[in-house]
């Protein structure tokens, strides 16, 4: 498989080539045959033409053998450095495993990247009856109970992290002093699409388990549910997951259904939750330093 530094040598490479049809880099020469010696043309005059057939460049015209490879170098060089800054702008967008360049700089070094394989996929028992196979760990679905409530708020934690006055310049994109303590305040966007899953979990549950105290109707409450709802949308969009879901034959279902439960290369986000608490602690112990 071509490397893309093989790729970016290759299209050099080919551009030396390129050059030789570019007939106009080349000082204008005119091209020259022996005349066609007509029949009533003597021996002598033959020799004439022999001596004489070839092009006399005009008095004073000096053409250095260097000008046309001089031209194609100095073509060379600007085409390559142009290629080459847009290598660097297309890799300078970074990458899923090593931070993309509008990430949390300061959160890069938490990024590591394994195979994860997801759970709670729809199954069938061969009686045909369906159920969710939540798998191990905590439930985060469900009939709620005050552990799931419990389960979710240590999965988000602290949701905008406080930065110290010298991590300010590490931001590419605005972040103002909050007021209160003179901290700034930024929270990485895993941990806002969380709450938009846990607050359309808690809207759900208020109409699947008839609690009324889950159900607000309220105009700002339901423009906060369209947020999530659009914002999730955007993210699955966004992120564009290839990881197949195939249709498996189920012998309870009667018919080939989809086989959720599959490996897809993921984030740790284990690794970046540990990394935001203890940002988010270590800068508020600066206020009583």
């Amino acid at each position: 498989m071509p490397t893309p530094n093989s790729d970016f040598t290759a299209r050099f490479l080919d551009l030396d080539e390129m050059m030789f049809d570019f007939k106009f880099l080349w000082p204008r020469r005119k091209e020259y045959s022996a005349l066609a010696v007509e029949e009533n043309q003597s021996p002598a005059d033959e020799k004439f033409l022999e001596k004489t057939d070839i092009y006399q460049k005009p008095h004073g015209f000096r053409r250095s053998p260097q000008t046309p490879w001089a031209a194609l170098t100095f073509i060379f060089v600007g085409l390559s450095g142009l290629l080459l800054f847009h290598d660097l702008r297309r890799g300078g967008r970074g990458s899923f495993d090593s931070g993309f360049h509008n990430d949390m700089t300061l959160a890069k070094p938490a990024i590591k990247v394994s195979q994860v394989k997801f759970t709670g996929g729809i199954k069938f028992h061969d009686n045909g009856t369906m159920y969710r196979d939540n798998g191990p760990g905590p439930a985060y679905v469900g009939p709620p109970t005050p552990a799931m409530d419990d389960a979710w708020e240590d999965l988000i934690g602290t949701r905008y992290l406080a930065f110290t006055e010298a991590q300010r310049s590490s931001f590419s994109v605005r972040i103002d002093k909050g007021s209160a303590d003179g901290l700034y305040r930024a929270g990485p966007d895993a941990f806002h699409s969380l709450h938009c899953v846990d607050k359309l979990r808690q809207t759900i549950d208020g109409y699947l388990y008839d609690i009324p105290e889950k159900v607000d109707e309220s105009r700002n409450n339901v423009l906060h549910v369209e947020h999530c709802l659009d914002f999730l949308r955007q993210l699955v969009q966004c992120t564009s997951d290839l990881t197949p879901i195939p249709l498996v034959y189920s012998v309870g279902a009667g018919m080939e259904v989809p086989d959720f439960e599959q490996v897809h290369t993921c984030r740790s986000f284990d690794t970046i939750h540990r990394w935001a608490m203890k940002q988010n602690q270590d800068a508020l112990d600066t206020l009583g330093s």
